[in-house]
């Protein structure tokens, strides 16, 4: 099976992502054959992306972590199982992972994510981090955004996470509303604006209409200096003011993360916040980057974000979620942080 996205697809893999095809297209699958999606820290979360990048069929996913499997790790890794404690964490990932698809190509190196540079990751389509130091995450994204590739960095806080998207400059298609002409003996003006999808006016069809657009991603850096919309506070999300909180914190302290209950009241004063704002919030953990997984928690996340992922490497032409995405697990709730689209 040919058509004009990446390398054809034989009939084997046809009906194998017969599923996908029905739901993207040929183009988007072969595109997605053709990708190839970097891993680093296999936590819970990255392992339920990357299992979700295996099954929709990637050309290859590359894992790096270089930490050993804890007592803790099987518990939200479902790759891992108890006889894996002491072992890689990548390595021991690396066979559930590869059953998963035989097509996908699965390579696990035992090294320590945090060292990776923009001529190592140019390599690659997508990468994905999970679990990552606030100072860190910037560092990386730093290092995408000179070799020009996509990133998503997630994180879990028990029942709250997050993730952060840089993908730099996106191209996609946005629905608009239209012009329909409504009948002569109409008391309505001779044209009208409607929501498409909305029902047609006097006979007169309603089709959607799709317009090219492009959403322009900031930095991890920059997003985190900008002030939050006080205005709108009951629409932005904790978590990202969390960080911003964090962040500034940072800046005025030589790089530390408020880790004591003294520092996180010093950060979240700065910003001039209610007192309510973080109520019920664990915003200590968060700006201390203090991180522990649940699964539900995990698999709500890595779904989402590997939908992200599949987007982007697909060239599917759908709106992004924006720059931050937040979930409460509690709540069944997801709110997310938009970005500036032209």
């Amino acid at each position: 099976m040919a058509s004009g996205g990446g390398k054809a697809l034989t009939q084997f893999e046809a009906e194998l992502y017969d599923r996908g095809i029905r739901v993207w297209g040929v183009d988007a699958q072969q595109r997605l054959g053709s990708s190839a999606v970097l891993a680093l820290g296999m936590t819970g979360c990255c392992a339920e992306v990357c299992k979700n990048l295996a099954l929709a069929g990637v050309s290859s996913i590359v894992v790096l972590d270089g930490a050993a499997v804890t007592e803790v790790d099987p518990c939200s890794n479902f790759f891992l199982t108890a006889d894996d404690v002491g072992k890689n964490r990548a390595v021991a990932s690396q066979e559930g992972l590869q059953k998963l698809n035989p097509l996908v190509k699965v390579i696990a190196k035992a090294e320590n994510p945090l060292a990776v540079h923009a001529q190592f990751l140019a390599q690659f389509s997508f990468v994905c981090a999970a679990e990552f130091p606030l100072p860190a995450m910037m560092t990386l994204d730093e290092e995408c955004r000179k070799a020009g590739v996509p990133l998503l960095c997630a994180q879990t806080f028990g029942f709250h996470a997050y993730f952060f998207c840089d993908l730099l400059t996106y191209k996609f298609k946005r629905k608009v509303v239209q012009s329909v002409e409504l009948g002569a003996h109409a008391r309505q003006p001779p044209t009208k604006r409607v929501k498409t999808g909305a029902a047609p006016a006097n006979g007169a069809a309603a089709d959607d209409v799709l317009v090219p657009a492009t959403a322009t991603f900031p930095s991890l850096r920059e997003l985190l200096e900008r002030e939050p919309d006080r205005k709108q506070l009951n629409r932005v999300p904790k978590m990202g003011v969390a960080l911003r909180a964090a962040a500034r914190f940072m800046r005025e302290h030589d790089g530390k993360l408020p880790t004591t209950a003294d520092d996180c009241a010093a950060a979240t004063t700065a910003l001039s916040l209610p007192d309510s704002f973080f109520s019920g919030f664990p915003f200590g953990d968060v700006a201390a980057q203090r991180t522990s997984e649940q699964v539900a928690t995990c698999t709500v996340l890595g779904g989402v974000a590997a939908q992200e992922v599949i987007k982007v490497v697909t060239n599917a032409a759908q709106p992004p979620l924006g720059s931050f995405f937040c979930y409460d697990a509690m709540e069944a709730l997801g709110v997310v942080e938009p970005v500036t689209t032209v």
